[in-house]
């Protein structure tokens, strides 16, 4: 066996961010257990057990939140790339399924978008940049949450230091998405992809058509500017939707809280998640946020614990059947090389 040393980069960067995605998300694991464990697996467990069954409808907030998702995304297709709304529909829930459910760091369900684009032949080099942009647009709604956030901290009267922190935290985001943009636009995305290229070996340079397409398929995205400002707000819009979920949940589980709250705890929540998008599904971030914006509106953290946990049941159920989703999807085309490979013999 070759010492670790001889290893190719291409093996030791793959291994090495799968280790760390493993254990942010058992260290994410910890975090939300011992956050129950403070207030009490018997009272949490009990105040799920008021929302009854019907929580388990809350799942069915997965199908308008990714029809909006996919509405965004396309408005981001390159003239070139066509893509049914169906297709792309399925293709951006595996997506989300893969981010939901294993420890990829929030960035291996994109890979995987990818990877289903080029089993459907379509035009990588033009899949790659929308994918590109719209992770841009996703992180573009963080920013967008924790400005609602402050606006909301105001209306709820909540002391200045608080609303100062989140300003500068605002501020912060409007800067990275402002250096995210201006590194699209600036070649580093096509400094990225060559170097994928060059380590995948001729088929992926292949694949990817090389950055020269890859370059002209992110300037023909913003080339229409107001494409990416409807993709935004579909894509906030279908965040919100999570908002009404929360305080659907929330009154049936008896939480009194209204919407304004409801948007509130979202938000924050939100930001903070994507904030820390190295977490794997944000597990004890997302817990620990609702901890903390549920209490500037008057819930006990017992009563927060229980409404994140209820929420993940609209990203849980719908993830695991795009998981199953996934491997059909890989399975056809894996037996559909093999009668080609047959065919050719």
């Amino acid at each position: 066996m070759a010492p670790p040393s001889s290893l190719e980069p291409e093996t030791v960067g793959p291994r090495l961010r799968r280790e760390a995605a493993r254990w942010l998300m058992a260290l994410g694991l910890g975090l939300a257990t011992l956050l129950i464990a403070w207030r009490g697996f018997g009272a949490v467990a009990g105040l799920l057990q008021d929302g009854g069954w019907r929580l388990l409808l809350l799942a069915g907030f997965a199908l308008p939140n990714l029809a909006l998702s996919t509405a965004s995304w396309r408005l981001l297709f390159p003239p070139n790339l066509s893509l049914g709304f169906g297709r792309t529909l399925h293709c951006l829930w595996i997506g989300f399924s893969v981010n939901a459910l294993l420890p990829v760091a929030s960035v291996g369900g994109e890979a995987v978008r990818v990877r289903l684009l080029a089993l459907w032949d379509k035009d990588l080099p033009s899949a790659v940049a929308s994918i590109v942009v719209d992770k841009t647009v996703m992180v573009s709604t963080l920013l967008l949450s924790a400005l609602l956030g402050a606006v909301l901290l105001v209306h709820l009267d909540s002391d200045g230091t608080t609303i100062l922190v989140t300003m500068l935290g605002s501020t912060v985001l409007a800067g990275g998405v402002a250096a995210v943009v201006w590194l699209q636009r600036g070649g580093a995305i096509n400094a990225l992809v060559r170097r994928l290229a060059g380590q995948g070996g001729d088929r992926a340079r292949r694949l990817l058509g090389g950055t020269a397409a890859t370059e002209a398929a992110l300037d023909a995205i913003y080339a229409r500017p107001w494409r990416i400002v409807g993709a935004v707000t579909l894509r906030f819009g279908s965040r919100l939707l999570v908002a009404v979920e929360l305080w659907i949940a929330a009154q049936w589980m008896g939480f009194p809280i209204g919407m304004v709250e409801a948007i509130f705890i979202y938000c924050i929540g939100h930001a903070l998640r994507g904030a820390a998008f190295a977490v794997p599904a944000g597990v004890g971030v997302q817990e620990g946020s609702y901890v903390l914006s549920g209490s500037l509106v008057g819930l006990a953290p017992e009563a927060s614990l229980a409404l994140s946990l209820a929420s993940r049941i609209r990203e849980i159920v719908p993830s695991v059947l795009g998981l199953l989703a996934w491997q059909v999807a890989e399975g056809r085309a894996l037996l559909g090389a093999g009668r080609a490979g047959g065919a050719r013999g």
